[in-house]
């Protein structure tokens, strides 16, 4: 079964320090998706198909539209940082 998660893109919505996420990565550079403008990013997960990137595949929506698959090839980069978090950097509450 495949599972998503999103939030809006970093280029097209204004952003908040995140002092969890700064931890994580040891130095201020991490924010969190704040008020959206016209963008929506998403994680998919499903571990058959994306084993190389911890389950997880990413899109980008501009405007409604597909971003191109360059927009969203090095996401895994900076996810790879929080395995302990199955990749993800925003909590939810539950």
């Amino acid at each position: 079964m495949a599972t998503a998660t999103g939030s809006s893109s970093r280029s097209h919505a204004t952003y908040d320090a995140s002092e969890e996420n700064n931890q994580a990565f040891g130095k201020r550079q991490s924010f969190v998706a704040g008020n959206p403008k016209n963008a929506v990013q998403l994680m998919l997960k499903d571990s058959k198909k994306h084993a190389d990137t911890g389950g997880w595949t990413f899109a980008q929506f501009d405007n409604g539209k597909p971003a191109g698959e360059a927009k969203f090839a090095t996401c895994f980069g900076c996810h790879s940082a929080l395995p302990e978090r199955d990749f993800v950097f925003t909590r939810y509450a539950h």
